[in-house]
């Protein structure tokens, strides 16, 4: 039987800003999504999809830069923006690119 796991046996969670490329060539910085705060999430459970998504870019821009880009997107790419952002929790991008 395996010991059960410690805190310092869990990877740490990423530290490098999440880079998201807007349609009008800016960039904008976000925290790992993965490094939110849960309560982002509990506090914004019973709102609108477009209610969640400010949220958790509010919570997870880096500077105060960041957060006017985002103002500045359109609903269609804030949204993109989101499930780009998720998603790099469970995909994360990689150098190389499969051949198969």
């Amino acid at each position: 039987m395996s010991e059960p796991k410690k805190p310092q046996d869990h990877k740490k969670p990423a530290t490098t800003p999440y880079q998201w490329p807007t349609p009008d060539g800016r960039t904008i910085n976000l925290k790992p999504f993965d490094r939110l705060p849960s309560g982002v999430f509990r506090k914004n459970r019973s709102k609108s999809n477009l209610e969640q998504s400010l949220a958790m870019v509010e919570a997870g821009a880096v500077s105060d830069d960041d957060l006017e880009i985002a103002d500045d997107l359109a609903i269609g790419d804030l949204d993109q923006l989101v499930e780009d952002w998720a998603g790099e929790v469970s995909h994360p991008q990689s150098s190389s690119s499969s051949n198969s």
